[in-house]
């Protein structure tokens, strides 16, 4: 009876003194993690400029999902809202050699990428057209991109080679005395051989020419590339096309060509007038006069009528030099 007095006694007092006592605090959620911003820049490894439009992915072991991102004009990209952790950042671009990095991220994080260019061999051989014969001397020039200005000379076998030439496409020019130059387009995404023939000069007024037409009206049209075919006596140019208007001709030669002959022919020129959105197309066909040499085409057709009634006649004088 004693013992349960006691057992009693114990209970309540263990009741009255836990009523005082503060509540166990409520575990609270872990804070999310905090987000990260990426940021990179890419340079090209030779001159330390920026690269444009290179590729940037974000790839975290275990994760199919790879964000992508691409340099702006100042070779940055970005990823934001990036998770902390393990990730591989990897960059590319054609003519190129890609790179990545493998990295902790804790905090935002910039980083700096240094492309390499793949760099390619164009060789080949220059020869006379006719004869097959190895033309030693020749010079050839890139005119024009990343490897512009970029010059190579034939050996004695007529044998050239241009070394860690960098991707892209370009304008090459093939050059040497007492020979009409040559000028053809190059795409360069590996080593390449590509071999030239070249005419001797005064031989074909064929090739690259530029110039302008001049009308009795006062305009003028600029023609920074036309081209001539030279068969026999017969000198054409391909369509030539600019703005809204478009011309031909076709010529005959009268004599030998010196340090000027003779040339007649038909000149035709078309125009486009109207609302853009129904335009008039008209026609307008003349005959011509001129004379031309090696490096030079001067015609004047003094009227050239229109297929269209109320578009009037006019002079037209077409003047080409040639490229060289």
């Amino acid at each position: 009876m004693a013992a349960r007095r006691l057992l009693f006694v114990v209970c309540a007092l263990q009741l009255w003194c836990g009523s005082d006592q503060p509540a166990a605090p409520t575990p609270s959620a872990p804070a999310p993690p905090a987000r990260i911003i990426v940021t990179g820049r890419v340079l090209e490894s030779r001159a330390g400029n920026p690269v444009a439009e290179v590729f940037a992915t974000l790839r975290r072991p275990g994760e199919s999902l790879q964000p992508r991102s691409t340099t702006d004009d100042r070779g940055i990209f970005q990823f934001t809202d990036v998770a902390p952790g393990e990730m591989t950042v990897s960059v590319g671009k054609s003519g190129y050699e890609g790179q990545e990095r493998t990295l902790v991220l804790t905090a935002d994080t910039s980083l700096v990428f240094s492309l390499v260019p793949r760099l390619y061999l164009l060789s080949g051989r220059v020869t006379e057209v006719s004869t097959g014969t190895p033309l030693t001397g020749a010079t050839l020039t890139v005119l024009d991109g990343p490897n512009a200005t970029r010059a190579a000379v034939t050996d004695n076998d007529g044998v050239y080679r241009f070394v860690d030439l960098a991707y892209s496409g370009f304008p090459i020019r093939v050059r040497m005395a007492g020979y009409d130059p040559v000028f053809a387009g190059i795409g360069l995404s590996g080593d390449m051989v590509r071999n030239f023939e070249l005419r001797r000069a005064e031989q074909s007024l064929a090739g690259t020419w530029t110039g302008a037409a001049d009308f009795t009206t006062g305009q003028r049209f600029t023609f920074p590339e036309v081209t001539l075919l030279h068969t026999g006596t017969t000198l054409t140019n391909f369509t030539g096309e600019f703005a809204h208007s478009l011309f031909a001709f076709t010529g005959t030669i009268t004599g030998d060509i010196g340090t000027t002959t003779a040339i007649t022919g038909s000149l035709r020129w078309s125009t486009t007038k109207g609302n853009p959105r129904m335009p008039t197309h008209c026609t307008g066909t003349g005959g011509f006069t001129g004379t031309v040499s090696w490096t030079a085409l001067r015609i004047t057709a003094p009227r050239v009528v229109y297929d269209c009634a109320d578009e009037p006649a006019v002079g037209i004088t077409l003047a080409l030099a040639r490229q060289q």
